[in-house]
């Protein structure tokens, strides 16, 4: 008997962890993910009353993996201290967010980093007409930015790492900041890479033009986590990612070799067979999901640059690329 206790305790409790977060989830129907509302990755459509970006786009693909519908979301904008405290005892079930705001928020025993889903850069725009294409070109400039930000410390490690001088202008609201750079005050603007690209659709819709530097200060992951508590759910939310990230890559080998071994590991994961092509069928893959949030189909533009496979000269290294 007590070798069969030995046995059957870690089964019994990898099978109670399993029906933790996935049958919470499928009592409740729905799928709950949060993230930080930002341009192509949550943002509001005001007009529509729907949340469009890369975020939700991929919590719609792990609904329809584990509840094959890609409709049963909901899905919660992060904007105060309380709301990223609050993921502890929320029903959310996947956050998207980046290891800086796990920290800040003292979220690191609370939350487990899944695979990235995105990478975020920090970036410099100025006017299009302005004589700077490249970040050197900024010695002796005033450049803006808001304290205390990624962006205002990735702004001054690249600048004092090539000996750079410039002038750095502060401003604690964004708005204050963007009307001192379209009077000239600032020469430059330091910001999310994301929240850039918006400005600058923004501005070219009211006859303005703007050009965003080449050059990265920094790049940091957006991750696809999970509360620690429940590894099963973990294991199963990673994998469902990475298969949306290797869907249309490496040709019919890869596709009848370890996708069709995803597939036959489906109820270990939680998942019933079939369940990769329903949500292929139901949200694309991850190339597609970019090009319509954030890439070529979007308001955006932005190129894959780093969010795409390595073989592409990306950083997306799923773990079946070997």
């Amino acid at each position: 008997m007590r070798r069969i206790l030995l046995v059957l305790i870690p089964l019994l409790l990898a099978f109670s962890a399993r029906a933790g977060e996935l049958e919470r989830v499928r009592h409740d129907d729905v799928l709950q993910c949060a993230s930080a509302m930002k341009p192509g990755i949550a943002f509001p459509n005001l007009a529509e009353r729907k949340l469009y970006g890369l975020g939700v786009e991929l919590c719609r693909a792990v609904a329809s993996a584990v509840l094959n519908s890609p409709t049963k979301i909901h899905y919660r904008l992060l904007r105060t201290p309380a709301e990223y405290r609050a993921l502890r005892d929320s029903k959310d079930a996947v956050f998207f967010l980046t290891a800086s705001e796990i920290i800040a928020n003292r979220l690191q025993d609370a939350v487990l980093p899944g695979p990235p889903v995105f990478y975020r850069g920090q970036q410099v725009i100025v006017q299009a007409a302005s004589d700077m294409h490249h970040l050197a070109d900024l010695k002796g400039h005033r450049v803006c930015a808001e304290p205390g930000t990624e962006a205002e410390r990735s702004l001054r490690a690249w600048l004092a790492a090539h000996r750079i001088d410039f002038t750095f202008s502060p401003f604690e609201e964004q708005e204050e900041m963007m009307d001192a750079f379209q009077v000239g005050r600032c020469d430059a603007v330091a910001n999310d890479t994301l929240d850039l690209s918006a400005l600058q659709v923004d501005a070219a819709r009211s006859g303005a033009h703007l050009r965003i530097l080449p050059e990265m200060l920094s790049m940091v992951p957006i991750y696809a986590a999970t509360r620690n508590t429940d590894g099963a759910w973990a294991t199963t939310v990673a994998w469902v990612i990475h298969s949306l990230m290797r869907a249309d890559h490496g040709g019919a080998d890869l596709r009848g070799g370890m996708l069709n071994s995803l597939n036959v590991a489906a109820p270990a994961l939680g998942l019933e067979p079939g369940w990769q092509a329903r949500m292929l069928a139901a949200t694309g893959d991850y190339a597609a999901i970019y090009r319509r949030s954030v890439g070529a189909e979007s308001t955006l533009q932005l190129p894959p640059g780093p969010n795409q496979p390595q073989e592409d000269g990306g950083l997306l290294v799923p773990p079946y690329a070997e």
